[in-house]
Formats: structure tokens, sequence, C-alpha cells
């Protein structure tokens, strides 16, 4: 199949939870409807649709042997459930991710509070220091738009201090490991 700019081929790769052909059916209606653009133009704009799909983060499109168009994708790593008025993915970023099929992130910690997600990441940067610790968090609230409450699955809460400082919250994250080992 002839899509235009000389393409036969599309070959897509790094996609696990977006659909291969929605990719590939916004590619070939793009290909065939920007026939007459050049062909850096066509690209950048192609990878700007795809970048609008909601589990794609960064696209690269590279050409290659003149008839083979080769999109990569990197998704968002889904890391929490903000519960708000409803429930959504959230990236470790803090990108809302939509999808309507929660059953498949069971494991992943509950958000609550106003705006949490907008402040996932310094909750992220602190659960990585022990991942160990980590995997027993049920949930985090974050807590007038400043700390985060962390509850474990055994019931313990732990209250971090304001997020201020980055400094502070790490020095009682890591406290908190040394007594949790």
């Amino acid at each position: 199949i002839n899509f235009g700019h000389n393409y036969s081929k599309i070959k897509i790769s790094g996609n696990e939870r977006t659909n291969y052909e929605q990719i590939a059916s916004l590619a070939r209606a793009h290909l065939i409807s920007n026939a007459d653009v050049n062909n850096q133009a066509m690209i950048q704009s192609l990878k700007s649709e795809i970048e609008k799909l909601p589990w794609v983060d960064e696209v690269v499109i590279s050409v290659s042997l003149q008839d083979s168009l080769n999109i990569h994708i990197k998704e968002h790593q889904p890391f929490a459930i903000w519960e708000d008025d409803k429930k959504y993915i959230v990236s470790k970023t803090g990108k809302i991710i939509a999808t309507d099929n929660l059953e498949d992130f069971d494991n992943l910690i509950i958000l609550t509070g106003n705006n949490a997600y907008k402040n996932v990441k310094s909750l992220f940067n602190i659960l990585a220091i022990d991942p160990e610790v980590s995997k027993n968090i049920y949930s985090a609230t974050w807590v007038g738009g400043r700390r985060w409450d962390i509850r474990f699955e055994n019931g313990l809460l732990v209250k971090l201090p304001s997020s201020n400082s980055d400094n502070d919250m790490s020095y009682a994250w890591d406290s908190l490991i040394k007594i949790y080992n």
C-alpha cells in the first residue's frame, strides 16, 4: 500500500496499552491527507497527533530504507489511582491517563486529596528511596495542599512533614525506613 511520501510499511513498537490499530489507522489517515506536505512537516504533524493519545508519553518517528515509517512509542507508567469525583490513573509525573478499564490497576496506591495528582512526583520520589517499604503502602492523602499522609496495608498511618522542603520529607521517610527495618 502506498500512503503517499513513498512509504509502503508502517512499523509500530513500544505500545503496550495503546492500541496498535489505533496508531496505524491514525498514521495511514495522516499520511494520505498530508501527501502534499514535505516529509519533516508531515512527520512532526503525525508525531503531535499520536502524542494526544491517552497513554502516549513520547513518540519517535524515523524513516528506514526509504519505504518504511517507524513509530516508536514510550507510554506513561501508571503509578496510582486518584479518587476525586471518579477514579483516574495517574503516572509518576502526575499525568492523568484517561481509561475506562481500572481492573488492571488494583495493585496501585490510592490517592485522595484536592489536586493530589499534581503533587504525585514528590510522593513518587520518596517512595522510590526504598521500594521494599513502599510496596506495603495502601493509600496516600494530600493534606492541606502541603503534605502527604501515607497509610500502609497494616493500618499504620504516617504523616509526612510539609513538602515546603523536600529534604524534610526525605529525612522523615529515611527515619521511617530505619524504624521499619
